[in-house]
């Protein structure tokens, strides 16, 4: 455990000393907390800058953000990150896409030479002067990297896949069958695209195992189909009856309206109370049966 040799300066009886051997325990932490996968977006973003993460107490901030303290609401969405399903997910993408194949589709992709050139030289000062098949690109130019072969990244390890690659990709990210959310989650640590997003929305909605198993899950949740109500054969044989209120404003003697209608003739009927116990209720049918 890193922090035991901190945890143990708490225990009964134990003096307080700060070793050697502690002072590297919150080193560790230190370096965890930098490198933990919640620092991952920063880090690409800080990619182009020489920069170092220091851990600062909280006492030294001195107005601390209150709303930065809270949790973040359960939207059910997002899942915590599973290294076994990335391992499995990087395994297979491996299996089916090395890096040969990669490299050589890169090569004789014209819009990402454009990219490479363009991360080599720099980029132009606006998305307006850049070429168009660069402008889908300029949103992250500061994310872009080359690596020794001239496999473009985005941040330390997506691949910026070519066109021609796209759907190998999306096959392996969907190869279980996982809902949209779980599935650009998967395919985010792999790889990266101009219109990714779209591309697995697009490609879940069209698989026919997926939208199988969701009408099998949907069922349940189905509005039942509206029944037919059969006329009846003679007037007041059948009538509806529903309460309405309290009305807002209306007068004290004038707060609900009790509303029958005849499913023959459609005639309606209402009646004004100040309540509506079952008395009021029987009261108004004896009335309505009596003329």
């Amino acid at each position: 455990m890193v922090v035991r040799p901190m945890t143990d300066l708490l225990k009964k009886g134990t003096a307080c000393q700060w070793t050697q051997e502690q002072r590297l325990a919150l080193s560790n932490v230190k370096q965890l907390i930098s490198t933990s996968p919640v620092m991952r977006p920063w880090q690409s973003c800080l990619l182009p800058y020489s920069y170092s993460v220091e851990y600062k107490p909280g006492h030294t901030i001195p107005v601390a953000d209150a709303l930065s303290r809270l949790p973040l609401p359960d939207t059910g969405g997002a899942e915590p990150d599973d290294d076994d399903i990335i391992a499995l997910v990087t395994d297979a993408a491996a299996d089916v896409l090395p890096d040969a194949e990669i490299q050589a589709a890169s090569e004789a992709d014209p819009a990402l030479k454009e990219v490479r050139e363009a991360i080599r030289i720099g980029w132009a000062g606006s998305a307006r002067k850049c070429p168009a098949t660069l402008r889908q690109f300029f949103g992250v130019r500061h994310q872009l990297q080359l690596r020794d072969d001239d496999i473009i990244l985005r941040g330390p390890d997506r691949v910026v896949v070519q066109a021609a690659l796209t759907d190998k990709y999306l096959q392996v990210a969907h190869q279980s069958h996982e809902k949209i959310v779980r599935t650009k989650q998967l395919l985010r640590n792999l790889a990266w695209w101009p219109g990714m997003t779209r591309a697995i929305t697009d490609l879940i909605c069209d698989c026919q195992t997926c939208q199988a198993k969701d009408a099998v899950f949907s069922q349940s949740a189905r509005p039942a189909p509206l029944q037919p109500v059969p006329l009846p054969d003679r007037a007041w044989s059948k009538l509806g009856i529903d309460v309405v209120g309290p009305t807002v404003g209306a007068p004290p003697s004038a707060r609900y309206a009790i509303t029958v209608i005849d499913y023959a003739s459609k005639w309606p009927k209402i009646t004004l109370t100040p309540c509506v116990e079952t008395n009021d209720v029987i009261s108004l049918l004896s009335t309505m049966g009596s003329r």
